[in-house]
């Protein structure tokens, strides 16, 4: 249901909304098309955990949900299917999943040899003080331009701080946000103290008044999603087919009534094009434009940047390495940023399919990383804390995830805590 309300979004919705023109093309599941939805579906069923066991498994629902099946039906649906180089994307995505699937069996040296051997006690006011330290600058900085602003001001407000982004300033921001405030929201959530999530709610609407960052906003929402199914223990099963059913009825809903009812206009843009559509979209976007066009050999990652020369061709580009502008005035004919899923950014971009592979066996090995060191961790904390950054994965580079939203900070945080200490977090 899930995969057919997806290509029924890209047939008679995607082409002609008004939101990201240039996007999305002509889409058909005519025939033998339509009969292709069926293995999407058992390929998507296939990859999906039964249970929610360990910090992989959160990542496995969101990257397939999210990118995977919403990138192979849309590929289905484009005309040139045939083309050797769409047999290949499909092969590759498909390799992907199945070495993210992985994560879940490995292990390296058993948990014991990963645990600490020292105690390490760790408080909650250590947390609070950093963070009321990264607060206090971020206000003092930012305060003459601090306000809450629509979606037709986002920009405007944006470009207020646009010079700090890749600065001191911008790791700040970033840190004080997927750090900090969200360590005391889920410390709150998990503990039941409600002043540590109001505290780390705080920081993240500060954060939306400062650089229109509406992704806090949804996070605290989706925060209290999950605190909630944990509440009345409803399983990953019941959840994710909830979810896919209502996400469904959205979709043909939208592509019934978004032409006569403001309400699924706006749902059609926040929900299915920028969620469901947009990330897989830009998987074939990504890969298409790279290898038709060079590809970036990972020169657009800082710290790979050091030892690859960038190609003369992206390089006289006024927002390399800044890759998502480039596809978004090349491949989409709009002065836009078209950020896209670390498999596309990371890996698409740098190698293609090969790349799209080296990416997928360097998350593996993270997540096997996490499953190990976040053992016996209460599971809320790490849900919680997983689930954020495989959502900032869906339109975002792994390695970008990696350095500046703290997903290498949270395999230390975890390191440098024996697991039966997380209750001294208090």
């Amino acid at each position: 249901m899930y995969v057919i309300a997806i290509a029924a979004a890209a047939q008679y919705y995607l082409p002609f909304q008004i939101y990201a023109p240039g996007v999305f093309k002509e889409y058909s599941y005519t025939g033998l098309r339509c009969i292709g939805l069926i293995p999407i579906a058992i390929l998507t069923c296939c990859f999906l955990p039964k249970n929610c066991k360990l910090p992989s498994d959160i990542y496995l629902v969101i990257i397939n949900v999210f990118v995977f099946a919403p990138a192979l039906t849309l590929c289905l649906g484009t005309n040139n299917i045939n083309d050797p180089k769409k047999i290949i994307l499909v092969a590759s995505l498909i390799i992907v999943m199945y070495i993210l699937r992985l994560s879940r069996k490995l292990r390296i040296g058993g948990r014991a040899s990963l645990s600490v051997h020292y105690d390490y006690k760790y408080l909650s006011w250590k947390v609070s003080i950093v963070w009321l330290v990264l607060f206090s600058l971020l206000i003092s900085k930012y305060y003459p331009i601090m306000a809450f602003k629509g979606f037709d001001d986002i920009y405007s407000q944006r470009e207020l701080t646009s010079g700090d982004v890749r600065g001191l300033w911008g790791y700040i921001q970033l840190y004080f946000t997927y750090v900090f405030s969200t360590l005391l929201i889920t410390h709150g959530l998990t503990k039941k103290k409600w002043h540590y999530f109001i505290a780390g709610s705080t920081g993240y609407l500060a954060m939306n008044m400062i650089a229109a960052d509406k992704s806090t906003i949804a996070f605290i929402a989706y925060f209290l999603i999950i605190y909630y199914l944990s509440l009345k223990k409803i399983n990953l099963e019941s959840a994710l087919s909830g979810f896919m059913i209502i996400s469904a009825v959205l979709t043909i809903s939208v592509v019934l009534f978004a032409t006569k009812s403001l309400l699924f206009d706006l749902i059609g843009y926040l929900f299915v094009l920028r969620i469901l559509a947009i990330p897989g979209q830009f998987v074939i976007d990504y890969y298409s434009f790279f290898s038709e066009n060079g590809y970036t050999f990972f020169s657009q990652i800082r710290g790979f940047d050091l030892f690859i020369n960038a190609p003369s061709a992206y390089m006289a580009h006024p927002k390399w390495p800044q890759i998502g502008w480039i596809v978004g005035t090349g491949e989409h004919q709009i002065n836009s940023n078209s950020n896209a899923t670390f498999i596309a950014a990371d890996g698409a971009a740098s190698l293609g399919a090969l790349g799209m592979i080296l990416v997928a066996l360097f998350l593996m090995f993270y997540l096997v990383m996490l499953n190990q060191l976040s053992y016996k961790l209460p599971k809320l904390f790490w849900a919680l804390i997983a689930s954020q950054q495989a959502l900032l994965l869906v339109s975002g580079s792994l390695f970008t995830i990696m350095l500046s939203y703290g997903g290498l900070f949270y395999l230390i945080f975890f390191f440098l805590h024996k697991p039966l200490r997380i209750s001294s977090f208090s």
